[in-house]
Parts: C-alpha cells; sequence; structure tokens
C-alpha cells in the first residue's frame, strides 16, 4: 500500500515497489511515507554506496571516519527523536501506524548494538542525505566540539562532508580529508 525498496547487500541489488493506487492525486507521494518512487528510488541507491563504502573502509584505512560517523550519529540522536520519521498532515485513521513505523525506524537507526552498529549507521547517513525533515533539523545543530572548526561547523554539514570524504576514497578519487 506504499511506495517502498530495499538495498540487499548480499545480491547487490536495490528493489523499488511502486504502488500507485495508494498515491495521492496531486503530489503523487504515498500518503504513509510520502515519498516518491523517485525519492524511493534514489535513497537505495545511496545504500548501495554507503554500504559498501562502510564494508571497505578498514580496507582504506578510514576506521577513524566511520567511528566519527559513529560519534555524529550518536550526535544527531541528541537533537532528534522518533517523530522526525513521522509525515506531516497523516489521517487518524492512519496516525498509529504511521506512530509505529516512526518508532521502528528510530529504533533500527539509532538502537543498534555495538555488533549491529553499521547497519543503523548506514540507514543513518542515508536518511541524512535524503530526508528533508532529518535534514532540516540537523542543518542548524552544531556538531561536536571535537569535529567543530571555531564553532561555526554544523551537524549535517558535518555528516555531508565526511560521508563525501569516505565515498570520495573508497571509490578511488581522493584520501580522507574531511
Amino acid at each position: 500500500t506504499r511506495n517502498a525498496g530495499s538495498y540487499n547487500e548480499e545480491s547487490n541489488k536495490v528493489k523499488v515497489s511502486v504502488n500507485t493506487s495508494s498515491l495521492d492525486n496531486k503530489t503523487r507521494l504515498s500518503p504513509l511515507y510520502g515519498k516518491s518512487a523517485v525519492e524511493v528510488y534514489v535513497h537505495e541507491l545511496k545504500h548501495a554506496a554507503i554500504s559498501y563504502a562502510l564494508k571497505m573502509a578498514n580496507q582504506f584505512g578510514a576506521s577513524k571516519t566511520i567511528q566519527e560517523l559513529l560519534n555524529l550519529q550518536m550526535a544527531a540522536m541528541e537533537h532528534l527523536d522518533w517523530t522526525i520519521f513521522m509525515p506531516d498532515n497523516v489521517p487518524t485513521e492512519l496516525q498509529q501506524e504511521n506512530e509505529e513505523q516512526a518508532k521502528k525506524l528510530w529504533n533500527y537507526i539509532f538502537n543498534k548494538t555495538k555488533k549491529e552498529q553499521l547497519g543503523g549507521l548506514h540507514e543513518f547517513i542515508t536518511y541524512g542525505l535524503t530526508n528533508k525533515a532529518f535534514m532540516a533539523a540537523l542543518k542548524d545543530k552544531l556538531a561536536p566540539t571535537k569535529y567543530n572548526k571555531e564553532g561555526k561547523t554544523f551537524l549535517l554539514d558535518r555528516i555531508v562532508s565526511t560521508t563525501l570524504a569516505l565515498l570520495d576514497l573508497v571509490f578511488g578519487k581522493n584520501k580522507i580529508e574531511a
């Protein structure tokens, strides 16, 4: 009943399911998540690239970069809660379902065991690069002091620059300079 997508690391395939019958006729967006099929596809493609980069990071000497991303994820958690994943203007009859989905996604991203951390991290990064509400909530929050040069570095900017540095390293463009 909604647009959905997934990235399978083992098969290296992106799957997008589009349910046009559930789309709003005016906006063409899913009422449950508010993402168009294109947004879902771009989100899943970013998953593929980020998942690969995280998997390969240690081979490229980027363990400090991974740790920085994990620290930024924890810092973001201080500024967000599960409601960030709630769509706007939810019909009353879908409120409970939307709240359950939002809490489930929150737990998937932020409440991981040490062993599961990278799964939550790649979801965190992907949402940080594709979800408007998520990005808006972090764009004016200062990054942790350790990563904040002269008190002018914002959390979203640091997430983006660190992720780009990792992707550049793994895909052969540069060395880590984030």
